[in-house]
């Protein structure tokens, strides 16, 4: 198996409706909130549009101030990724943007040891950078900002 796309991997995450975690099995809060075709690795698509529902992209490193994340010189398929995920909604529509991630946070913080099946096993999750509301100054659009550090593993 190749290096883990970290990208891929948290985007499959927020995909999964159930998981098996420390023998309990858990449920996704953010399926409730979003739909499937919500969710993108990299940059919105063109023509997304808020008032279809809310939407969130995943990207490795993200917005210019943080860099993607460090490889490990003596074991290189271990991947220590920084991922800044965004939530994206309606012109001042703050309150749906930080309900979505919220449930992200719950979904993705402080999680360990889960194996996604021709991915990659993420090791560990931790938030380490709390959601920021921000005004998106293209589009206006209400968006919440946090950032993961993934320990990753093929």
């Amino acid at each position: 198996m190749a290096t883990p796309d970290a990208n891929l991997l948290v985007r499959t995450w927020l995909l999964t409706p159930f998981l098996a975690i420390d023998g309990e099995g858990v449920t996704n809060p953010v399926l409730d909130l979003i739909g499937p075709d919500r969710v993108w690795a990299g940059a919105l698509p063109e023509g997304f549009d808020p008032g279809a529902g809310p939407g969130i992209t995943v990207v490795r490193g993200g917005s210019g101030m943080t860099s993607g994340g460090r490889p490990n010189p003596e074991i290189p398929d271990l991947v220590s990724a920084h991922v800044q995920i965004r939530v994206w909604a309606e012109l001042n529509e703050f309150q749906v943007a930080n309900t979505i991630y919220l449930a992200i946070r719950e979904w993705m913080h402080a999680r360990n040891n889960i194996v996604f099946e021709d991915i990659g096993y993420l090791m560990q999750s931790v938030e380490v950078v709390e959601g920021m509301d921000v005004r998106d100054p293209e589009t206006g659009f209400a968006t919440v900002i946090c950032f993961f550090d993934l320990l990753l593993h093929n």
